[in-house]
């Protein structure tokens, strides 16, 4: 008997006699946020759109974040950069008349926050539901809308206007902090939970070409292997 069929009956053995315990570890509890994005219907999820804006290179996972985004079903997402300006209000222009009733939250990330705000404000001026403006670690004089406005830093630096919250992240930018996970979503189910009128065309199970415009550039943007942290202690900035 060679010696790998000598260990598996060994093992066998020992399982038999009860002198092998084999311990298996309790799953980890899934968060509340998660749990309510997978319980919120996908119909509604699909008529919420979020729009990520990074400056240059997106050097801080902003695209990781959107990745998880659509992992939890909300799977019309654009992402682009500060240049990108025209390519977002294309697509939200196409977005509006194939459905009046969208929602819009829009993400922006250091340099690429000032676009951002000026996304959210043209499309109010323009009647659309612009539910969530969320900076994270914002550069430079960024516009505001008049809707819903949070601010997540890492820095400290509160910005006027919105609702701030400072996150205890040591390294790790906002972008790529847990806590920036379990806000989003939260916000996300609580726009899904608007959504009054259910269409027959908003039930598909994967995300369309249309939605993916805006393909990120650059090896920076590559979606990193490991997911962040589940949890995140965040006390709002003074």
């Amino acid at each position: 008997m060679g010696n790998s069929r000598k260990l598996t009956a060994l093992a066998l053995l020992g399982l038999s006699t009860g002198c092998v315990h084999l311990q298996q570890s309790a799953p980890a509890p899934v968060p509340l946020e998660v749990q309510a994005a997978q319980a919120m219907p996908l119909p509604a999820k699909n008529r919420v759109h979020v729009a990520f804006v990074s400056g240059p290179v997106d050097f801080a996972g902003l695209h990781s974040l959107r990745t998880e985004v659509i992992d939890q079903g909300f799977i019309k997402t654009y992402a682009g950069q500060l240049g990108q300006k025209a390519g977002f209000i294309a697509a939200f222009e196409a977005a509006r008349r194939r459905e009046p009733d969208a929602r819009f939250a829009i993400v922006g990330h250091a340099s690429g926050s000032h676009l951002a705000g000026e996304l959210a404000r043209k499309l109010e001026a323009e009647g659309a539901a612009v539910d969530l403006l969320l900076f994270l670690d914002p550069v430079g004089p960024t516009p505001i809308h008049g809707g819903r406005v949070l601010c997540l830093t890492t820095k400290g630096v509160p910005m006027e206007g919105a609702e701030n919250f400072k996150l205890d992240s040591g390294a790790v930018g906002a972008a790529k902090h847990p806590g920036t996970r379990t806000v989003l979503l939260r916000e996300l189910v609580e726009i899904a939970s608007r959504v009054r009128v259910i269409h027959k065309d908003t039930n598909a199970a994967t995300v369309p070409n249309e939605w993916d415009f805006l393909t990120p550039r650059g090896s920076a943007l590559e979606v990193p292997s490991g997911k962040p942290l589940l949890e995140a202690a965040m006390t709002p900035a003074g």
